[in-house]
């Protein structure tokens, strides 16, 4: 890999990100956006258990069959090795509304990527 590609990536995903998750969302949902290289599933696991998560936030493709065998499941491995519970919805944009709802809000006007809850 190139000297400082992987810097290069590291910051435009936390542009990005940051761009996402308003000053309200953190505030309200205690909200966080980190950026890992690796594992997902692994990286997911460890950031919630190194920052004692009460609870792990996934949407789901739904994906079965075949292609469930050939590409797997980061939300699978995640429910499967996770330490805290972890709320599972079909698609981000009804997990990101349970989540919401949940919270007592509004959630017909939320539609930002998903995000960390602590």
């Amino acid at each position: 890999m190139p000297q400082g590609m992987k810097e290069s990536w590291q910051r435009e995903a936390e542009r990005h990100l940051d761009a996402q998750l308003t000053a309200e969302d953190r505030a309200r949902f205690r909200a966080t956006a980190h950026v890992f290289f690796g594992s997902p599933a692994t990286s997911i696991v460890e950031h919630a258990r190194d920052n004692h998560m009460d609870l792990i936030v996934m949407g789901t493709h739904g994906r079965g069959g075949v292609a469930h065998l050939l590409l797997g499941s980061v939300t699978e491995r995640v429910v499967r090795t996770a330490g805290c519970p972890v709320l599972t919805v079909r698609g981000t944009a009804p997990a990101r509304a349970t989540v919401h709802a949940q919270a007592g809000g509004d959630y017909s006007t939320f539609e930002r990527p998903n995000f960390s809850i602590r």
